[in-house]
């Protein structure tokens, strides 16, 4: 099953924070190999596509990098909010 929506992501593309910006947060191996897929370029959907496990599991730790601020979703407030644009 292709999944290209998730609630609380969208479908967008997701973006990795720099380096400096997630130093502080402690990943396991799982999603440190799953933040590793975030490049910039690669959609949600494709991303759960080069993750071996369910998608289901894959957005819940691509939800969690985004709450705990290690990806960034580009056009959401939050996101817009961290850039100071208006």
């Amino acid at each position: 099953m292709r999944v290209t929506h998730f609630p609380g992501l969208g479908s967008s593309t997701l973006v990795p924070r720099p380096r400096e910006g997630f130093s502080g947060i402690d990943l396991d191996a799982f999603s440190g190999f799953i933040l590793s897929r975030v490049d910039g370029k690669t959609n949600i959907g494709d991303i759960c596509l080069l993750v071996p496990c369910e998608a289901v599991v894959t957005a819940e730790v691509l939800r969690h990098l985004w709450k705990v601020g290690a990806i960034e979703l580009p056009g959401s407030p939050e996101a817009v909010a961290r850039r100071g644009a208006p």
